[in-house]
């Protein structure tokens, strides 16, 4: 077939991609992702609404759009409760609230759940979202950290056990740069070093000891921190020599240290050139993958 080589002049189609994942993020029995396009899907476990997608089916096998109508950014999700970061940094939750975990207030009744997308309205110019089992933190441009949700182990590092319904800062530590949640405990890092609190039963945050913390503790023998990972009851970490070190629970050999001891500090892991540390997610104390696994890349681009 002879193929004219004359310009049109009238604007023919181009092909556009298909919008593509990028970013994916998994709950405890429920799975979101953004898309290149901005919108986000959900799938999954559906009993107290954490998909977000308006519907009331117990559970959705495949991806469904969430109803938000701005840009998504991010999404990250907890046990039963979801989270997303708009592309104006705002914050909307939905899902589980009984512990206040949805961020929207002390309005009486407080709702069970919150079938869509809702305004976290004390949150405004935030960079850095993170969801534990049923408590929320976030980083603002200030570098400020603020958490909200279940605290009967001081996880919201608010210096008691009293759940919180809305944000609540974090005093104490400032310019917070990495944050990450298990499912009962918190980490955070700065300019000084990495601090973390919360649930410390199975020495998850790294001080030499196994006792809760309400307020950030500094965790010695790691300084700068360049990726931050929690897992239900374990921590890692890759420091400046992009080292990974882990700590806290080890019975099924999770932190990669060699045996299934305990470890109540900072462990090195016998791996080098680390670059990547997936998001152990840690929303559920029983599952297998929240729990007891972490997922790593290496520079050359092995993955564990």
């Amino acid at each position: 077939m002879a193929v004219s080589l004359v310009p049109s002049l009238v604007p023919s189609s181009v092909p556009t991609r298909n919008p593509y994942f990028t970013s994916i993020s998994l709950g405890a029995w429920h799975s979101c992702g953004v898309l290149s396009d901005q919108t986000g899907l959900c799938w999954g476990w559906n009993t107290y609404r954490q998909l977000g997608t308006g519907s009331s089916s117990s559970y959705v096998t495949s991806p469904e759009e969430v109803l938000f109508e701005g840009g998504i950014s991010k999404i990250d999700l907890g046990y039963y409760h979801s989270c997303l970061v708009d592309i104006v940094s705002q914050v909307y939750c939905w899902g589980r609230n009984t512990f206040g975990q949805g961020g929207v207030g002390d309005g009486v009744p407080r709702p069970y759940f919150i079938s869509v997308p809702t305004l976290v309205s004390a949150l405004a110019g935030i960079v850095l979202l993170a969801l534990g089992g049923y408590s929320s933190c976030a980083i603002n441009e200030q570098g400020s950290l603020l958490c909200w949700g279940y605290n009967a182990y001081g996880q919201l590092g608010v210096g008691d056990t009293n759940n919180r319904s809305t944000p609540t800062l974090v005093q104490g530590l400032t310019e917070v740069t990495h944050l990450a949640l298990g499912w009962i405990h918190s980490c955070a890092t700065n300019g000084t070093g990495l601090y973390c609190w919360g649930r410390n039963s199975k020495d998850q945050l790294g001080t030499g000891d196994n006792t809760n913390r309400q307020t950030p503790v500094l965790v010695q023998g790691i300084t700068t921190v360049k990726k931050l990972a929690l897992g239900g009851y374990h921590s890692c970490a890759i420091n400046a020599e992009d080292t990974l070190l882990c700590w806290g629970y080890n019975q099924f050999g999770q932190l990669g240290v060699g045996g299934t001891s305990n470890r109540n500090t900072p462990t090195e892991v016998a791996i080098s050139g680390v670059k990547e540390l997936a998001a152990m997610a840690a929303a559920l104390e029983r599952s297998a993958f929240f729990a007891r696994h972490c997922l790593l890349r290496t520079t050359l681009l092995v993955v564990y």
